[in-house]
C-alpha cells in the first residue's frame, strides 16, 4: 500500500511556541501545514509565516489572505465549502494548487479537477469540536467514492490510536489537528501517527 500524505491543520487559538512546533513538524516530513486562523489580522499572518524556515514554504497552505501567496511564495490556497460555492478561488485556479473541505462524499464525487485534494470531514468523533460527528460521521460513506481526479483528505478525530481503521479506505491522506495540538509535544504525538507505517 502506498503511503498516505499527511496534513496538520494550525490550532485556531495560539499554542505555546507555536511556530517552534511547526517547523519540527514540517522537519519531520509533513507534507503540508494548513494555516487556517481565522482570528488573524495580516500582520499577525505576515510574522507566523516569517517565524516558520523559508525552505518549507512551498509545504505552506493559507486558509485566508490568499493574496499574500505569491509574495511569500506561498503555492497552495484552501478555500472553505462557502468559499468554494461563491467562487472566490477563481482568480487564483491557473496558476496556485487549490484544496477545500466537503462534508459529504455525494459533494465531493462532484468537485472537479480543479482541486488538488479535499478534506472529507467528520471520519471520527472530533477530538478538537466536543460532540462534532458522534452521531454522524462520513467513515461508512468513504466506500462510495467514484472521484478520483480529487484526492480525498480524511479529517476529524483521527489519532495514533484510530489511524489503523483507515488502512483499508478509499482515501490519499489524512489531516490530524486535535490529537496533535491537544496534548504535549506535537512533534512526538505526530511521530506516534508515523509508527503505524500508514504515513
Amino acid at each position: 500500500m502506498e503511503s498516505l500524505k499527511s496534513i496538520i491543520i494550525s490550532p485556531e487559538k495560539a499554542y505555546p511556541d507555536e511556530t517552534y512546533w511547526v517547523n519540527g513538524l514540517l522537519n519531520e516530513g509533513l507534507n503540508y501545514f494548513h494555516i487556517r486562523k481565522p482570528q488573524f489580522t495580516e500582520k499577525m499572518m505576515l510574522d507566523y509565516i516569517e517565524a516558520i524556515d523559508k525552505t518549507h514554504r512551498s509545504r505552506l497552505v493559507l486558509h485566508s489572505f490568499h493574496h499574500l501567496a505569491e509574495k511569500l511564495g506561498i503555492q497552495r490556497l484552501h478555500f472553505s465549502e462557502n468559499d468554494r460555492k461563491n467562487k472566490a478561488y477563481e482568480r487564483y485556479k491557473k496558476h496556485l494548487l487549490l484544496s477545500t473541505s466537503v462534508h459529504s462524499i455525494d459533494a465531493f464525487n462532484l468537485l472537479a479537477d480543479t482541486w488538488q485534494y479535499a478534506f472529507l470531514s467528520p471520519v471520527f468523533a472530533s477530538i478538537s469540536k466536543k460532540g462534532y460527528g458522534i452521531k454522524q460521521n462520513v467513515f461508512e460513506e468513504l466506500k462510495r467514492r467514484t472521484n478520483t481526479a480529487v484526492e480525498l483528505i480524511a479529517l476529524g478525530g483521527i489519532s495514533a490510536e484510530n489511524l489503523h481503521r483507515l488502512a483499508n479506505e478509499s482515501i490519499d491522506g489524512i489531516a490530524l489537528l486535535g490529537f496533535v495540538w491537544q496534548r504535549n509535544s506535537p512533534v512526538k504525538n505526530y511521530q506516534l501517527c508515523k509508527q503505524t507505517d500508514l504515513l
